[in-house]
């Protein structure tokens, strides 16, 4: 992966093969997983995909390049993501729910976001029209041009001038790597971490999927029940899922303290605090980790917002020293930046959201337009910048979006502060999207295996109408089966009610969520604690406690236990072993728990249409 090696397209007839089988093979049995689990085929999809093409092409006697094996990872990644008909058919579920109706709103939803006839179970009907066409133009075009855009620009900031690690990424391009290059010790050791990942996935996944057995929890053991009388109210876990620890080897460890000391600042002491003074009253006895988390997330927003805007206060302040300190020559670089490599992304950018914003004012003409405009260019240009950056030093984005309704925050303040009373400014087709970081990361990824951007974006090009059409096939046909939600969807039937009751609330009685004193003290005192400890030089990410504020406690209490793991295996291993081959055993982690999982999901698939009704 050295800087001067020639980059070259990895878009070739094989790369394309792959894409097609993603398509045709790996896309409906993610979506059938999906509404059946709940389970996410993404990951394990993606290691499917080129264990098996690196595989083929080894025996062919030509083997798959790491650029064609990297295109077949990311495409795999869009092909199982843009399922954009089960988006559509649980809009559709939600225009007509029990909870829409008893609360009056059934009537009050706009026909451009769902069909008004109840009873549909095709999509080949005059009432979806409007539905499918405004949603493809919206995520399809408008969305995808910002992402696009704000992806390549926080790419050029936090990869090009800040070196940020992106953890994830280098998992993706050392897996690549290990299953094109075959360097023998290498590929030694991700042979052992591959079978160790099989042998605890087919634990954690394989026996839960295909035999309803379940010897490790899954997605994290919950320990909050068993030290409620102590704490009442606190959340504790342990994620189980080996990516989840093994991103701790990677990560900087003052990152992962950080998102440590974040996670239970928030939701072990803090929800114990808010229980204590009566604040968190949807809080009771028994309540479980990811319950009280969804429920005590609001609580902590401000807070949240708070030590984001102290990350870009630095931020700045730093970047500042770097134009004023730096010599002339990276200075040079940095302006030239802003003024060369910059100006056409964020004209794509700012186009793909105006053109939103008018679309919505069209739609929707009597919300205030100048709120719209602040919501979907300053909102997403500023969680984009933050999502990336978290994820090029933890691993992990940040969204800042309710975890049951899937509002943003953001939307939701503006909705209820601009006084409007209709319910169509809810399910508008604005652009509020943070997704800008995966193309950030994607790009990075790009960059270690020395593939050409264009065969990267060409190839997102091709994959994601692929998806979309194939998704709507696939889910009609499910559809067609049974309805959605049933019994024979065991997942969609149970969850998709309780996201629905979550959206009629926030809709209905939207609550005081954001608190600006809150935010002041939270911005104030994570600064004035960054250069305190910066002036005694004790190491502290303030995005990895915002990581940590953000997201469920066991997966910050997991990345610092694969943190400290990893210190005593470098002690024991040795340095310079372990830092060559680190990237590689979570790289094999990653693909053993995906052989895994692809498996069990395929033989579920099986078991269930054998036996529609098990239950």
């Amino acid at each position: 992966m050295g800087d001067r090696e020639e980059y070259r397209s990895g878009l070739t007839p094989r790369a394309l093969l792959g894409i097609l089988y993603a398509a045709l093979v790996l896309q409906p049995a993610a979506i059938w997983l999906y509404l059946y689990s709940g389970v996410s085929l993404t990951l394990a999809a993606e290691y499917t995909v080129i264990l098996l093409f690196s595989e083929i092409f080894v025996l062919s006697g030509r083997s798959l390049s790491k650029q064609e094996a990297f295109i077949m990872f990311a495409s795999t990644g869009t092909i199982i993501l843009e399922t954009i008909a089960v988006s559509l058919l649980y809009n559709y579920f939600f225009k007509h729910s029990y909870v829409a109706k008893s609360y009056g709103l059934s009537d009050k939803i706009p026909s451009w976001y769902a069909p008004n006839i109840e009873g549909l179970r095709t999509f080949l009907h005059g009432e979806w029209l409007l539905p499918i066409l405004i949603t493809l133009i919206t995520s399809g075009v408008f969305t995808k041009l910002a992402d696009l855009a704000l992806g390549y620009l926080n790419y050029k900031l936090f990869v090009e001038i800040e070196r940020l690690p992106f953890p994830i990424q280098e998992v993706w391009a050392q897996t690549c790597l290990d299953l094109t290059e075959r360097e023998p010790q290498r590929e030694k050791i991700f042979i052992l971490a591959t079978s160790f990942g099989m042998l605890y996935g087919l634990i954690l996944y394989g026996l839960p999927l295909v035999a309803n057995v379940h010897i490790i929890p899954s997605p994290w053991i919950d320990w909050s029940t068993s030290i409620e009388r102590t704490l009442p109210g606190a959340s504790l876990g342990l994620a189980t899922d080996l990516i989840a620890i093994t991103i701790g080897f990677l990560v900087p460890l003052e990152v992962s303290i950080s998102m440590f000391i974040g996670g239970l600042v928030f939701y072990m002491f803090g929800n114990h605090l808010l229980v204590k003074q009566g604040i968190f009253k949807e809080w009771t006895p028994g309540t479980n980790l990811g319950y009280a988390y969804q429920l005590s997330f609001k609580y902590w927003v401000s807070y949240i917002v708070g030590i984001i805007l102290a990350s870009i206060i630095v931020m700045a302040i730093n970047y500042t020293r770097i134009l004023v300190k730096r010599n002339r020559k990276t200075s040079v670089s940095i302006r030239s930046l802003a003024s060369r490599q910059i100006l056409i992304p964020l004209i794509s950018f700012l186009t793909g959201t105006s053109a939103s914003v008018v679309l919505t004012h069209l739609l929707v003409p009597e919300f205030n337009i100048l709120l719209l405009f602040m919501l979907s260019i300053g909102w997403t240009f500023i969680i984009t910048l933050i999502s990336s950056m978290a994820l090029g030093e933890t691993g992990y984005t940040i969204t800042l979006r309710d975890p049951l309704s899937g509002f943003s925050y953001a939307q939701i303040l503006t909705i209820t502060f601009s006084g409007y009373k209709g319910v169509d400014i809810w399910f508008s087709p604005l652009v509020i999207s943070e997704s800008g970081s995966g193309w950030a990361g994607g790009f990075k990824a790009a960059k270690m295996l020395k593939t050409t951007f264009r065969s990267y974006i060409l190839s997102y090009l091709i994959a994601f109408p692929l998806a979309y059409i194939m998704s709507f096939i696939f889910v009609s046909v499910f559809w067609q089966m049974s309805p959605i939600p049933s019994p024979s969807y065991p997942f969609v039937a149970t969850q998709w009610p309780i996201v629905a009751t979550s959206q009629v609330l926030w809709i209905k009685k939207p609550a005081t969520i954001f608190n600006i004193n809150n935010v002041v003290m939270a911005c104030l005192l994570v600064v004035a604690l960054h250069y305190v400890l910066n002036f005694f030089r004790i190491p502290f990410s303030i995005i990895g406690i915002a990581v940590g504020a953000s997201q469920p406690l066991p997966y910050s209490i997991s990345t610092f236990l694969g943190g400290f793991t990893a210190l005593v295996l470098k002690k024991y291993l040795g340095r310079d072993w372990w830092e060559r081959y680190k990237t590689s055993i979570v790289a094999g982690f990653g693909l053993g728990e995906g052989i895994i999982v692809t498996i069990s999901a395929a033989l579920t698939l099986i078991t269930s249409s054998l036996h529609p009704y098990p239950f």
